[in-house]
């Protein structure tokens, strides 16, 4: 299974967690929402992803977050990851 599958709340919280080890207070603080908020989000991407079928993502959407992670992960700088996560889950 993908994180396409999640909700846009889930999958920010799942990747900053899981991807980059951030803190459940630092996730919240993001994304507007409580510490436990943020350690439920997580969880249930978790178990998103293992019970959901894949659905179609658009092409030019995956190869966006891609080269935004892959930049993330290289440089460590974090920033542009963060706001396009962060507003994904908040439009």
């Amino acid at each position: 299974m993908t994180v396409q599958t999640l909700t846009p709340m889930e999958r920010a919280a799942y990747v900053l967690r899981e991807a980059f080890d951030y803190p459940h207070r630092r996730i919240a603080e993001l994304l507007r929402i409580s510490p436990a908020y943020a350690r439920q989000l997580v969880v249930r991407a978790h178990r998103g992803i293992v019970a959901r079928a894949r659905r179609p993502v658009e092409p030019a959407a995956h190869r966006h977050l891609v080269r935004v992670f892959l930049a993330a992960s290289r440089t460590g700088n974090l920033s542009v990851l963060e706001q396009l996560l962060a507003a994904d889950a908040t439009a």
